[in-house]
Protein backbone atom coordinates (compact mmCIF):
# COMPACT_ATOMS: atom_id res chain seq x y z
CA UNK A 1 0.00 0.00 0.00
CA UNK A 2 1.59 3.51 -1.02
CA UNK A 3 1.65 6.45 1.13
CA UNK A 4 -0.91 8.49 -1.91
CA UNK A 5 -3.67 5.57 -1.42
CA UNK A 6 -3.14 5.65 2.02
CA UNK A 7 -3.46 9.52 2.95
CA UNK A 8 -7.00 8.53 0.39
CA UNK A 9 -8.59 5.76 2.76
CA UNK A 10 -7.67 8.15 5.61
CA UNK A 11 -10.13 10.31 4.48
CA UNK A 12 -12.91 8.18 4.27
CA UNK A 13 -14.58 8.18 7.43
CA UNK A 14 -16.06 4.64 9.22
CA UNK A 15 -14.61 1.45 10.83
CA UNK A 16 -14.24 -0.49 7.44
CA UNK A 17 -11.46 1.89 6.79
CA UNK A 18 -9.83 1.58 10.28
CA UNK A 19 -10.27 -2.36 9.70
CA UNK A 20 -8.73 -2.40 5.91
CA UNK A 21 -5.75 0.06 7.55
CA UNK A 22 -4.71 -2.68 10.74
CA UNK A 23 -5.31 -5.50 8.58
CA UNK A 24 -2.83 -4.18 6.02
CA UNK A 25 -0.56 -2.56 8.77
CA UNK A 26 1.81 -5.38 8.79
CA UNK A 27 2.01 -6.46 5.56
CA UNK A 28 3.51 -3.37 4.16
CA UNK A 29 7.01 -2.45 4.39
CA UNK A 30 8.57 -0.59 7.58
CA UNK A 31 8.34 3.21 5.64
CA UNK A 32 4.37 2.14 5.10
CA UNK A 33 3.62 0.86 8.43
CA UNK A 34 4.90 5.22 9.52
CA UNK A 35 2.14 6.44 7.22
CA UNK A 36 -0.49 3.52 8.41
CA UNK A 37 -0.02 4.00 12.30
CA UNK A 38 -0.09 8.13 11.53
CA UNK A 39 -3.09 7.88 9.56
CA UNK A 40 -4.66 5.35 12.35
CA UNK A 41 -4.26 7.93 15.16
CA UNK A 42 -5.51 11.08 13.20
CA UNK A 43 -8.39 8.81 12.89
CA UNK A 44 -8.88 8.29 16.62
CA UNK A 45 -10.51 5.24 15.91
CA UNK A 46 -9.80 3.59 19.85
CA UNK A 47 -10.75 0.05 17.58
CA UNK A 48 -6.85 0.62 16.37
CA UNK A 49 -5.29 0.77 19.80
CA UNK A 50 -4.31 -3.30 19.74
CA UNK A 51 -2.81 -2.83 16.39
CA UNK A 52 -0.81 -0.25 17.72
CA UNK A 53 0.30 -1.46 20.67
CA UNK A 54 1.51 -4.12 18.75
CA UNK A 55 3.76 -2.21 16.67
CA UNK A 56 5.54 -1.17 19.73
CA UNK A 57 7.58 -4.83 19.04
CA UNK A 58 8.46 -3.74 15.99
CA UNK A 59 12.56 -3.97 15.00
CA UNK A 60 12.37 -0.39 13.33
CA UNK A 61 13.00 2.34 15.39
CA UNK A 62 10.60 4.36 13.20
CA UNK A 63 7.81 2.17 13.16
CA UNK A 64 8.35 1.88 16.72
CA UNK A 65 7.99 5.83 17.64
CA UNK A 66 5.33 5.77 15.34
CA UNK A 67 3.01 3.48 17.48
CA UNK A 68 4.49 5.62 20.17
CA UNK A 69 2.92 8.36 18.82
CA UNK A 70 -0.20 6.92 18.06
CA UNK A 71 -1.13 6.39 21.62
CA UNK A 72 -1.18 10.06 22.40
CA UNK A 73 -4.36 9.85 19.94
CA UNK A 74 -5.98 6.44 20.92
CA UNK A 75 -4.26 5.47 24.10
CA UNK A 76 -6.20 5.50 28.08
CA UNK A 77 -4.65 5.07 31.30
CA UNK A 78 -3.42 2.11 30.39
CA UNK A 79 -1.14 3.49 28.38
CA UNK A 80 0.74 5.97 31.13
CA UNK A 81 3.34 3.21 32.19
CA UNK A 82 3.87 1.78 28.68
CA UNK A 83 4.64 5.43 27.69
CA UNK A 84 6.64 5.93 30.75
CA UNK A 85 8.95 3.24 30.26
CA UNK A 86 9.54 3.93 26.84
CA UNK A 87 10.51 7.51 27.74
CA UNK A 88 12.78 5.90 30.33
CA UNK A 89 14.73 3.86 27.67
CA UNK A 90 15.81 7.17 26.48
CA UNK A 91 16.25 6.07 23.29
CA UNK A 92 15.29 8.48 19.70
CA UNK A 93 13.05 8.53 18.44
CA UNK A 94 11.16 6.86 20.84
CA UNK A 95 11.64 8.58 23.71
CA UNK A 96 10.76 12.31 22.21
CA UNK A 97 7.44 10.35 20.74
CA UNK A 98 7.10 9.11 24.21
CA UNK A 99 7.34 12.20 26.10
CA UNK A 100 4.61 14.24 23.25
CA UNK A 101 2.05 11.56 23.75
CA UNK A 102 2.31 11.44 27.48
CA UNK A 103 1.08 15.20 27.61
CA UNK A 104 -0.93 14.82 25.05
CA UNK A 105 -3.43 11.70 26.26
CA UNK A 106 -7.22 12.61 26.83
CA UNK A 107 -9.26 11.24 29.23
CA UNK A 108 -10.44 11.98 32.96
CA UNK A 109 -8.70 9.36 34.56
CA UNK A 110 -4.87 10.35 32.69
CA UNK A 111 -4.07 12.54 35.16
CA UNK A 112 -5.28 10.27 38.26
CA UNK A 113 -3.37 7.33 36.36
CA UNK A 114 -0.10 9.13 36.00
CA UNK A 115 -0.31 10.58 39.88
CA UNK A 116 -1.03 6.87 40.89
CA UNK A 117 1.69 5.69 38.77
CA UNK A 118 4.01 8.33 40.00
CA UNK A 119 3.89 7.11 43.64
CA UNK A 120 4.89 3.22 42.68
CA UNK A 121 7.60 3.95 40.45
CA UNK A 122 11.19 4.60 40.99
CA UNK A 123 14.37 5.91 38.96
CA UNK A 124 14.18 6.99 35.12
CA UNK A 125 10.16 6.14 35.01
CA UNK A 126 9.34 8.01 37.60
CA UNK A 127 10.87 10.85 36.60
CA UNK A 128 9.82 11.04 32.90
CA UNK A 129 6.11 10.64 34.88
CA UNK A 130 7.07 13.63 36.71
CA UNK A 131 8.00 15.54 33.67
CA UNK A 132 5.04 14.27 32.13
CA UNK A 133 2.39 15.98 35.09
CA UNK A 134 4.29 19.30 34.64
CA UNK A 135 3.86 19.39 30.63
CA UNK A 136 0.35 18.40 31.32
CA UNK A 137 -0.14 21.17 34.06
CA UNK A 138 -2.83 19.93 36.15
CA UNK A 139 -3.52 21.05 39.27
CA UNK A 140 -4.47 17.43 40.87
CA UNK A 141 -0.89 16.32 40.72
CA UNK A 142 -0.10 19.11 42.57
CA UNK A 143 0.34 17.45 46.04
CA UNK A 144 2.48 14.23 44.35
CA UNK A 145 4.84 16.99 42.66
CA UNK A 146 5.48 18.54 45.84
CA UNK A 147 6.03 15.15 47.96
CA UNK A 148 8.31 13.94 44.87
CA UNK A 149 10.12 17.23 45.57
CA UNK A 150 12.09 15.58 48.41
CA UNK A 151 12.85 12.20 46.78
CA UNK A 152 15.88 10.88 47.41
CA UNK A 153 17.01 11.31 43.43
CA UNK A 154 18.24 14.81 42.61
CA UNK A 155 17.15 14.19 39.24
CA UNK A 156 13.78 13.60 40.33
CA UNK A 157 13.74 16.52 42.91
CA UNK A 158 14.56 18.67 39.97
CA UNK A 159 11.63 17.41 38.08
CA UNK A 160 9.24 18.14 40.12
CA UNK A 161 10.49 21.60 41.33
CA UNK A 162 10.39 22.55 37.56
CA UNK A 163 7.12 20.50 37.01
CA UNK A 164 4.98 22.54 39.52
CA UNK A 165 6.09 25.84 38.34
CA UNK A 166 3.31 24.74 35.99
CA UNK A 167 1.21 23.26 38.41
CA UNK A 168 1.73 24.43 42.23
CA UNK A 169 -0.33 26.71 44.03
CA UNK A 170 -0.27 28.56 47.39
CA UNK A 171 -0.64 24.82 48.82
CA UNK A 172 2.89 23.74 47.82
CA UNK A 173 4.16 26.50 49.33
CA UNK A 174 5.45 25.45 52.49
CA UNK A 175 6.97 22.30 51.01
CA UNK A 176 8.91 25.13 48.66
CA UNK A 177 9.65 27.38 51.08
CA UNK A 178 11.41 24.42 53.23
CA UNK A 179 12.83 22.93 50.35
CA UNK A 180 14.58 26.40 49.86
CA UNK A 181 15.89 26.61 53.07
CA UNK A 182 17.29 23.47 53.45
CA UNK A 183 18.75 23.14 50.20
CA UNK A 184 22.61 22.07 50.43
CA UNK A 185 23.56 22.77 47.14
CA UNK A 186 23.01 25.74 45.11
CA UNK A 187 21.31 25.14 41.82
CA UNK A 188 18.64 23.19 44.01
CA UNK A 189 18.48 26.26 45.70
CA UNK A 190 18.24 27.99 42.41
CA UNK A 191 15.26 26.09 41.36
CA UNK A 192 13.18 25.71 44.79
CA UNK A 193 13.68 29.92 44.27
CA UNK A 194 12.58 30.12 41.08
CA UNK A 195 9.74 27.83 41.65
CA UNK A 196 8.34 29.48 44.55
CA UNK A 197 8.33 32.70 43.30
CA UNK A 198 6.74 31.47 40.33
CA UNK A 199 3.97 29.82 42.45
CA UNK A 200 3.67 32.87 45.13
CA UNK A 201 3.06 34.99 41.59
CA UNK A 202 0.53 32.83 40.20
CA UNK A 203 -1.60 32.41 44.07
CA UNK A 204 -4.59 35.21 44.07
CA UNK A 205 -3.52 35.99 47.79
CA UNK A 206 0.54 35.12 47.44
CA UNK A 207 1.44 33.77 51.27
CA UNK A 208 4.90 36.05 51.46
CA UNK A 209 4.38 36.68 54.85
CA UNK A 210 5.87 33.00 55.15
CA UNK A 211 8.60 34.17 53.23
CA UNK A 212 8.76 37.17 55.41
CA UNK A 213 8.92 35.09 58.47
CA UNK A 214 11.57 32.42 57.18
CA UNK A 215 13.60 35.36 56.14
CA UNK A 216 13.93 36.75 59.42
CA UNK A 217 14.28 33.01 61.38
CA UNK A 218 17.71 32.09 58.71
CA UNK A 219 20.65 32.52 59.79
CA UNK A 220 22.15 30.68 56.32
CA UNK A 221 23.46 34.00 54.19
CA UNK A 222 22.54 31.75 50.75
CA UNK A 223 18.84 31.06 51.75
CA UNK A 224 18.14 34.56 52.81
CA UNK A 225 19.29 36.33 49.98
CA UNK A 226 17.22 33.43 47.58
CA UNK A 227 14.20 34.96 49.94
CA UNK A 228 15.12 38.43 49.04
CA UNK A 229 14.69 37.47 45.30
CA UNK A 230 11.19 35.44 45.80
CA UNK A 231 9.97 38.83 47.46
CA UNK A 232 11.38 40.64 44.59
CA UNK A 233 9.65 38.42 41.82
CA UNK A 234 6.48 38.19 43.73
CA UNK A 235 6.06 42.71 44.20
CA UNK A 236 3.96 42.02 47.00
CA UNK A 237 3.85 45.15 49.17
CA UNK A 238 3.87 43.05 52.13
CA UNK A 239 7.51 42.71 51.42
CA UNK A 240 8.56 46.13 50.51
CA UNK A 241 9.11 46.97 54.59
CA UNK A 242 11.73 44.46 54.79
CA UNK A 243 13.55 45.21 50.79
CA UNK A 244 13.71 48.98 52.17
CA UNK A 245 15.32 48.07 55.31
CA UNK A 246 17.63 45.33 53.72
CA UNK A 247 18.91 48.05 51.82
CA UNK A 248 20.66 49.35 54.24
CA UNK A 249 21.57 46.55 55.70
CA UNK A 250 25.41 46.19 56.97
CA UNK A 251 25.84 43.08 54.98
CA UNK A 252 27.10 44.11 51.16
CA UNK A 253 25.57 41.01 49.70
CA UNK A 254 21.92 41.11 51.48
CA UNK A 255 21.90 45.05 50.33
CA UNK A 256 22.65 44.33 46.86
CA UNK A 257 20.20 41.42 46.54
CA UNK A 258 17.29 43.88 47.74
CA UNK A 259 18.10 46.46 45.59
CA UNK A 260 17.56 44.11 42.78
CA UNK A 261 14.30 42.44 44.03
CA UNK A 262 12.64 46.24 44.54
CA UNK A 263 14.19 46.72 40.59
CA UNK A 264 12.27 43.64 39.87
CA UNK A 265 9.24 44.42 40.98
CA UNK A 266 6.20 44.98 38.99
CA UNK A 267 4.66 48.80 39.56
CA UNK A 268 6.57 52.03 40.55
CA UNK A 269 5.70 51.11 44.52
CA UNK A 270 9.57 50.99 45.03
CA UNK A 271 10.44 53.52 42.78
CA UNK A 272 11.49 56.27 44.93
CA UNK A 273 13.23 54.08 47.23
CA UNK A 274 15.61 53.09 44.18
CA UNK A 275 15.76 57.19 43.21
CA UNK A 276 16.59 58.28 46.86
CA UNK A 277 19.42 55.13 47.02
CA UNK A 278 20.76 56.65 43.12
CA UNK A 279 20.93 60.10 44.41
CA UNK A 280 23.09 58.96 47.40
CA UNK A 281 26.99 57.92 47.67
CA UNK A 282 28.13 55.55 45.75
CA UNK A 283 28.70 52.12 48.17
CA UNK A 284 30.56 48.92 47.00
CA UNK A 285 29.37 45.55 47.46
CA UNK A 286 31.02 42.28 46.41
CA UNK A 287 29.47 41.14 42.83
CA UNK A 288 27.60 37.39 43.42
CA UNK A 289 24.84 37.58 41.00
CA UNK A 290 23.76 38.95 38.05
CA UNK A 291 21.98 42.60 37.75
CA UNK A 292 18.96 42.33 37.30
CA UNK A 293 17.39 44.20 33.64
CA UNK A 294 18.02 47.54 33.95
CA UNK A 295 15.31 48.43 32.14
CA UNK A 296 14.15 49.82 28.77
CA UNK A 297 13.09 49.06 24.81
CA UNK A 298 16.26 49.72 23.00
CA UNK A 299 18.43 50.31 26.03
CA UNK A 300 20.37 48.14 28.71
CA UNK A 301 20.01 44.74 29.31
CA UNK A 302 21.28 42.35 31.67
CA UNK A 303 23.95 42.77 33.37
CA UNK A 304 27.08 40.76 31.66
CA UNK A 305 27.72 42.45 28.17
CA UNK A 306 29.92 45.18 27.68
CA UNK A 307 29.56 46.61 24.46
CA UNK A 308 27.58 49.58 23.22
CA UNK A 309 24.66 50.06 24.83
CA UNK A 310 24.46 46.98 27.27
CA UNK A 311 24.73 47.92 31.02
CA UNK A 312 27.79 46.39 31.93
CA UNK A 313 28.37 44.09 35.72
CA UNK A 314 28.46 46.62 38.91
CA UNK A 315 29.11 46.41 42.04
CA UNK A 316 28.03 49.64 42.78
CA UNK A 317 24.78 50.05 44.56
CA UNK A 318 23.98 53.74 43.03
CA UNK A 319 24.47 52.38 39.58
CA UNK A 320 22.36 49.23 40.39
CA UNK A 321 19.76 51.95 41.97
CA UNK A 322 19.79 54.03 38.99
CA UNK A 323 18.91 50.79 36.68
CA UNK A 324 16.27 50.43 38.70
CA UNK A 325 14.53 53.27 38.75
CA UNK A 326 15.03 53.16 34.67
CA UNK A 327 13.15 50.11 34.74
CA UNK A 328 10.20 51.32 36.92
CA UNK A 329 9.88 54.68 35.22
CA UNK A 330 8.43 52.31 32.15
CA UNK A 331 5.86 50.91 34.50
CA UNK A 332 2.53 52.11 34.24
CA UNK A 333 1.64 54.86 36.53
CA UNK A 334 -0.44 58.11 37.07
CA UNK A 335 2.73 60.32 36.70
CA UNK A 336 2.76 62.89 33.67
CA UNK A 337 4.84 62.66 30.98
CA UNK A 338 6.61 66.02 32.39
CA UNK A 339 7.10 64.42 35.41
CA UNK A 340 8.60 61.69 33.81
CA UNK A 341 10.57 63.73 31.53
CA UNK A 342 11.82 65.56 34.87
CA UNK A 343 12.66 62.86 36.57
CA UNK A 344 14.62 61.70 33.64
CA UNK A 345 16.95 64.75 33.92
CA UNK A 346 17.96 63.99 37.13
CA UNK A 347 18.87 60.25 36.40
CA UNK A 348 20.77 62.02 33.33
CA UNK A 349 22.35 64.04 35.94
CA UNK A 350 23.52 60.81 38.22
CA UNK A 351 24.03 58.56 35.03
CA UNK A 352 27.68 58.15 35.09
CA UNK A 353 28.42 55.24 32.48
CA UNK A 354 27.24 55.51 28.67
CA UNK A 355 25.02 52.14 29.00
CA UNK A 356 23.03 54.36 31.74
CA UNK A 357 22.78 57.33 28.92
CA UNK A 358 21.55 55.51 26.30
CA UNK A 359 19.27 53.88 28.15
CA UNK A 360 17.89 57.10 29.34
CA UNK A 361 18.14 58.16 25.84
CA UNK A 362 15.71 55.42 24.35
CA UNK A 363 13.40 56.39 27.18
CA UNK A 364 12.65 59.82 26.59
CA UNK A 365 10.32 59.79 23.47
CA UNK A 366 7.66 57.46 25.51
CA UNK A 367 7.67 60.83 27.66
CA UNK A 368 7.26 63.12 25.22
CA UNK A 369 7.60 66.68 26.76
CA UNK A 370 9.50 69.66 26.77
CA UNK A 371 10.94 68.44 29.86
CA UNK A 372 12.44 65.47 28.18
CA UNK A 373 13.02 67.29 25.19
CA UNK A 374 15.49 69.08 27.08
CA UNK A 375 17.30 66.38 28.16
CA UNK A 376 18.28 65.07 24.68
CA UNK A 377 19.49 68.36 23.38
CA UNK A 378 21.20 68.84 26.26
CA UNK A 379 23.06 65.36 25.86
CA UNK A 380 23.78 65.96 22.32
CA UNK A 381 26.45 67.77 23.35
CA UNK A 382 28.08 64.50 25.31
CA UNK A 383 30.15 62.89 22.94
CA UNK A 384 29.92 59.43 24.38
CA UNK A 385 25.93 59.22 23.26
CA UNK A 386 25.87 62.56 20.77
CA UNK A 387 24.31 60.13 17.75
CA UNK A 388 21.52 59.05 20.20
CA UNK A 389 20.83 62.09 21.65
CA UNK A 390 19.97 63.31 18.18
CA UNK A 391 17.90 60.26 17.05
CA UNK A 392 15.88 61.19 20.60
CA UNK A 393 16.03 64.86 19.61
CA UNK A 394 14.40 64.15 16.31
CA UNK A 395 11.78 61.81 17.74
CA UNK A 396 10.84 64.02 20.46
CA UNK A 397 10.46 66.94 18.29
CA UNK A 398 8.13 64.85 15.72
CA UNK A 399 5.69 63.54 18.76
CA UNK A 400 5.92 67.32 20.32
CA UNK A 401 4.37 68.57 16.72
CA UNK A 402 1.52 66.03 16.84
CA UNK A 403 0.53 66.79 20.33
Amino acid sequence: MQPVAIRLLNGIPGPDITRALVTELPRVPAFAQVHVLTALAYRGDVAARPAVLSALKNDVPEVRAAALAGLGKLGDESSVMVLADAAAAGKEPEQSAARRSLAELRGSGIDRAIVSAMGSASGKVKTELIIAAGERASSSAADALAQAARDTDPVARREALRALRNVGGSGQAPVLLDLLVKSSTASERRDATQTLAMVLRRSPSAPVASAIAAYQTTPAIDARLSLIEVMGQTSNDEALPLLRSSVNDPNPQIARAAVLALTAWDTPAPLMDLFNLAKGGARIVPVDRPDAAAAAPGGAGRGGGGGRGLAPPTNNLQVLALRGVLKLLLAPSKRSVSESGTMLGESMRLASQPAEKINILSMLPYFPSKESLTVAQAAVRDEAVANEAKVAVAQLQEALKLK
